[in-house]
């Protein structure tokens, strides 16, 4: 906790490029620069189930994405625990973000 009794939150670069490369991977597949996310794979030289799994961080609640990327992620919220939550209803993300 800072002084103010705010809770401290910290930037996590590579949190914030999965969630942007995901974004961006979704748009390329939903434009067809990409027929596939085999194909997706295979040009980013990464197995299909990896692509999978990094394409799960597009569909977080746009609330828990934009503080992420705005304010940062609250300490100790990693990349590892995210796709666990992923199944929650958007409604159960903010969880993440208290």
């Amino acid at each position: 906790m800072e002084d103010s009794g705010v809770m401290e939150v910290a930037r996590n670069e590579s949190l914030i490029q999965s969630i942007v490369r995901a974004h961006a991977w979704v748009d390329c597949l939903r434009d067809g620069a990409y027929k596939s996310i085999e194909q997706l794979a295979e040009e980013n030289r990464l197995h299909p189930k990896v692509v999978r799994q990094a394409l799960r961080l597009a569909f977080l609640s746009p609330e828990v994405t934009s503080a992420i990327l705005e304010r940062g992620q609250p300490t100790g919220l990693s990349l590892a625990q995210i796709p666990k939550l992923l199944a929650l209803p958007w409604a159960e993300h903010r969880r993440l973000l208290s």
